[in-house]
């Protein structure tokens, strides 16, 4: 048995953060770690707030031929409607996690099934909903980049910007993208 924790907090950053950080000291067997994308191994892996969507990778190493099981616990912590996915990419499945979920897996004498190149976790914030703020005919939103601005319904050519003139009646939206997520 062996655990690793992913979390969220103000003060960290995407680098190892010496007050929030632990790294993962080798058991000798089952080794569980979460890792960062310059190959460290964490026993604690404290992240900054979640913006959009996190990717984790997700280490168990130093592993016999057997069957296993990843348990998830504490999911209640983030924010309603918040996804994460296991994503098992030796057998090229996704698997949705909810709090107190297991996932087992099997660990086989080839070396894609264990190590660092099995699992990945993401993590995806709720939907965002965009507030259009309106100045007689002008509409503008606190977005600078990925925006395509619609009347009723239809794309309008060209309207990319974080402001836009209504020059007719109808239903204005926006759809903003940054990042792979869509607000």
């Amino acid at each position: 048995r062996d655990e690793t924790v992913i979390h969220f907090r103000e003060d960290a950053t995407p680098n190892f953060d010496a007050h929030a950080d632990a790294r993962k000291l080798a058991n000798g067997t089952f080794n569980l770690s979460s890792i960062m994308p310059d190959g460290t191994k964490l026993a604690i892996n404290s992240l900054a707030p979640l913006t959009c969507r996190t990717t984790i990778g997700i280490v168990a190493e130093n592993v016999s031929p057997g069957t296993y099981n990843l348990s998830f616990s504490e999911l209640n912590s983030f924010p309603e409607g918040t996804t994460v996915q296991l994503i098992d990419k030796f057998l090229d499945q996704s698997i949705a996690v909810e709090n107190e979920s297991n996932y087992s897996f099997t660990v086989t004498t080839h070396t894609s099934s264990y190590g660092p190149d099995r699992f990945v976790i993401v993590v995806t914030e709720p939907p965002k909903s965009i507030t259009i703020q309106v100045n007689d005919n002008t509409l503008t939103i606190p977005f600078t980049e990925g925006i395509q601005w619609y009347v009723n319904g239809e794309a309008i050519p060209g309207a990319t910007g974080s402001s836009f003139e209504a020059d007719q009646s109808g239903l204005y939206a926006v759809r903003v993208s940054i990042d792979g997520c869509t607000y």
